[in-house]
């Protein structure tokens, strides 16, 4: 089974949504109402995605994990069809070895807040791999509707609830228990996040990557789990990336004040570096 990506992200009272539920057909795509949609997917030229036209992120692989990525590439597991699974309503795509089963729940934020959310899962013989999705679109509407005293829905609570949500999400793998191998800053198309890798009491190990896409006002917590002597999760961990409202990728620059920026935006200035 699948460990929980965060300890407190699960909504006992949402089930599971496979493909066959109305839920899970709006998670994949919005537009379509009434019928499976077509798997929207790209695996072109028997690579994944990260690797086309010379494109392989070198920035955040060493020479072990290159290593292993070549190993994983030529077995018999990369043959089982890994694909790239795109998903516009979320806004973000991903390679997985199969079509996820999708699941709704309730996020409880880092000030208390419900949140929708959506977990996105696939399992084989020696991996689990999961996508979270936690959905701020309504953040502020979220915050300003709550019965609370004023001091605890602040005017600007709403941004800082959504800004600690890494953090949060960070401590709460920590809180696991087993031992931490790396713990660090990352970006992923200059999201800025953070990456954590651990060893688990039962020898498995946990590959994590943690991103808050602002410009889509969406967390996005990856978590893959390889069985003990299992290859390193590469193709997964490595290739998630971000959609625009055309659904089309997009990597931002980033803003010296530690924002991802539309790359089109007129008032980015001096401010950005690519």
């Amino acid at each position: 089974m699948l460990a929980e990506p965060l300890g407190r992200l699960y909504d006992p009272g949402h089930s599971i949504a496979g493909w066959s539920s109305q839920a899970a057909r709006r998670a994949h795509n919005p537009k379509v109402v009434g019928s499976n949609p077509t798997p929207a997917t790209i695996f072109s030229n028997g690579l994944p995605h990260f690797m086309h036209k010379g494109e392989m992120q070198m920035r955040n692989l060493n020479r072990p994990l290159l290593a292993a990525l070549m190993l994983y590439l030529s077995g018999p597991s990369f043959a089982q069809g890994w694909f790239e699974y795109i998903n516009q309503a979320d806004r973000f795509s991903v390679n997985f070895p199969a079509e996820p089963e999708v699941r709704e729940f309730t996020y409880n934020s880092e000030y208390e807040f419900p949140f929708p959310a959506r977990i996105y899962s696939v399992q084989n013989s020696e991996h689990d791999y999961s996508v979270t999705v936690v959905d701020f679109t309504d953040a502020f509407q979220i915050h300003a509707e709550a019965d609370r005293p004023e001091a605890a829905t602040g005017p600007t609570n709403w941004l800082y609830d959504q800004r600690a949500s890494v953090a949060r999400a960070a401590r709460e793998f920590r809180q696991r228990g087993g031992e931490v191998t790396y713990d660090a800053w990352s970006h992923m198309d200059r999201v800025e996040g953070h990456q954590i890798q651990m060893i688990n009491s039962d020898g498995s190990r946990t590959y994590a990557g943690i991103y808050l896409n602002g410009n889509a006002n969406r967390l996005y917590v990856l978590e893959a789990i390889a069985a003990s002597g299992a290859t390193p999760p590469i193709l997964f961990q490595q290739s998630i990336r971000f959609l625009d409202e055309g659904g089309e990728r997009i990597r931002y620059l980033l803003s010296t004040n530690g924002c991802a920026v539309d790359p089109n935006d007129p008032a980015i200035g001096e401010l950005s570096v690519r």
